[in-house]
């Protein structure tokens, strides 16, 4: 996968941060065409909220209503996108299920791909006996 441009120089500073950004999205499950936004998630601290200001990511959005694993959206006006989770371990998890099961490796709606996680989540918090809050 050939990175140019801007968005290379700020995922290269994503790479060399202290923290641990996992690639997500079309571009992680298949189905990314060559002007898709890159999606990234991350756990939630104070240090990687300044660590993205810093790089000039903004608030998207306070989490997404139907995905609560979602505590902020940070945006980069180069088409980058962070998602910060206060349940990274059940993150990883889900995305590790959804991915062997091949239902994301195709072009699907944002809406299908939310009901999919949600689907995970549940199974998941059902399994580990996590509570979420």
């Amino acid at each position: 996968m050939s990175i140019i441009g801007p968005v290379k120089s700020i995922i290269l500073e994503l790479e060399k941060a202290p923290f641990d950004f996992h690639l997500t999205g079309s571009r992680f499950f298949g189905g990314a065409l060559p002007n898709s936004d890159w999606d990234f998630f991350a756990e939630n601290n104070d240090s990687i909220i300044v660590f993205l200001r810093e790089l000039g990511f903004k608030v998207l959005t306070e989490g997404y209503k139907d995905d609560p694993q979602v505590a902020v959206v940070y945006r980069h006006n180069d088409g980058i996108d962070v998602q910060l989770t206060d349940h990274i371990v059940l993150k990883k998890d889900a995305q590790k299920y959804i991915y062997q099961s091949g239902v994301l490796r195709r072009r699907v709606s944002k809406h299908a791909a939310r009901l999919v996680w949600q689907f995970v989540y549940h199974i998941l918090v059902n399994h580990t006996g996590l509570i979420i809050e």
